[in-house]
């Protein structure tokens, strides 16, 4: 296929170059890593609660802000976006999220009783491990080859991660992807790890089998993210059980139910795992990577203004009992403004000079590590051609998954150097 026979010498370098350009043309290009990467408004978030921190002690406020500041922290520190895939029982989101990772992770078969949330996340080699969290608020760690055996405990599990040593996870570092039980469910168990997920207000990818209609159940959930405007996407799976040209009105037909039940654009894609045509879950992806920076936003900046208001009430009454004037009130505030401006300057020149470098040093490593990738695969697209299958969409997932890992690696050194520099403020 292309013009290469099974038996041809791949020219890696050539082809790969094809492939870059091709996909350049599609617009598609390597995001450096101060865009995808939550580091920096994490960073700039833990700095406000250093500040608030630092006026509850001055000031002998409450022990409970401080505690709310500890917790705080800790929650901004380990943030990470969860997205999980959920539909109905046998919608072939675990179907999809296997083939995504490349290996059967997930049973397929799985009894809806011992079905459990699991929440993937990418582990060093030799670190691979699952978490099951309890619904007694007891969690356990055990070995990964132990996750079958956990399935059958599944009325008493809330949830579990899955730490895999899988490079495609790292792709996405910010994002955890959670395989869920099937809505149909009527475990109490599953039904609270819904209800938490929505409470975290993440962003879900609702998986719907191009061979079924809107269950009953999907409809209801539907119903749960228009009452808590929740962003979310919709991916129509097994699509090789539709003819190609009979997709399209079957997604408007989709989008115009949803439209009507969620008062909401929602965007619409379809995929098959059986084909491994996972394009429009990708674009899924992306488009969450490009939201998350909102979606962080959303989820800590109220807390935060509403910690703020706390405190400088609790400002204003002690400035009441001790006749603290409003001079040195006002002093203090513009203190404060003074150190906030001063700190967006300097994240802002950091900023211009991370992407100076990123853009002065990744085209280079990343077309190199491109070449290095194609060059170890050769044995098996070989193998592809000499079976008579295509090598376009394996070459293609090889590029695509080099480019993020490639991008990140070479601006994570930039950025690591820039950390350290901004710290010392």
């Amino acid at each position: 296929e292309g013009g290469y026979s099974w038996s041809a010498e791949i020219p890696c370098f050539h082809f790969a170059v094809q492939r870059l350009q091709g996909l350049q043309r599609n617009g598609y290009m390597v995001r450096k890593n101060q865009e995808r990467n939550l580091d920096s408004l994490k960073h700039a978030y833990l700095k406000e609660l250093d500040m608030l921190e630092s006026l509850v002690e001055k000031y002998k406020l409450s022990d409970h802000q401080k505690q709310t500041i500890a917790d705080l922290r800790s929650r901004i520190e380990t943030y990470r976006l969860s997205v999980p895939l959920i539909g109905a029982f046998s919608s072939g989101k675990t179907s999809l999220l296997n083939r995504y990772l490349g290996t059967d992770v997930f049973a397929t078969e799985m009894a809806p009783e011992t079905a459990i949330a699991s929440e993937l996340y990418f582990a060093e080699a030799g670190m691979e491990k699952v978490v099951a969290h309890y619904v007694d608020g007891n969690q356990q760690e055990y070995p990964l080859t132990d996750m079958k055996q956990l399935g059958q405990q599944g009325s008493t599990l809330l949830y579990q991660e899955v730490h895999l040593h899988n490079t495609i996870l790292a792709a996405h570092p910010d994002i955890v992807l959670v395989d869920m039980p099937g809505l149909d469910s009527t475990i109490p168990a599953h039904n609270k790890a819904i209800l938490n997920y929505i409470k975290e207000g993440v962003t879900f990818i609702l998986c719907v089998a191009t061979d079924q209609t809107l269950k009953q159940s999907v409809l209801a959930f539907l119903q749960q993210l228009s009452l808590y405007q929740l962003d979310f996407s919709v991916l129509m799976t097994k699509r090789e059980m539709r003819q190609p040209e009979d997709l399209p009105a079957l997604q408007q037909n989709m989008a115009k139910s949803i439209r009507e039940i969620t008062q909401q654009e929602a965007p619409i894609g379809s995929v098959s795992a059986w084909k491994g045509q996972l394009d429009d879950f990708y674009s899924a992806l992306e488009r969450i990577e490009g939201r998350k920076e909102a979606l962080l936003q959303d989820q800590f900046v109220p807390e935060i203004q509403s910690l703020r208001e706390q405190i400088k009430q609790s400002l204003s009454l002690l400035a009441k009992q001790e006749n603290l004037s409003a001079q040195e009130l006002a002093r203090k505030k513009e203190d404060l403004a003074q150190t906030m401006q001063e700190l967006d300057r300097i994240m802002a020149k950091e900023k211009e000079q991370v992407m100076r470098e990123c853009r002065e040093n990744l085209p280079g490593d990343v077309a190199g590590d491109v070449q290095y990738a194609l060059q170890q695969s050769k044995g098996t697209l070989k193998a592809d051609l000499k079976r008579g299958q295509g090598v376009d969409e394996r070459v293609r997932g090889i590029v695509q998954n080099t480019f993020r890992l490639s991008g990140n690696a070479v601006s994570q050194k930039v950025c690591s150097k820039s950390a350290q520099k901004v710290s010392r403020y």
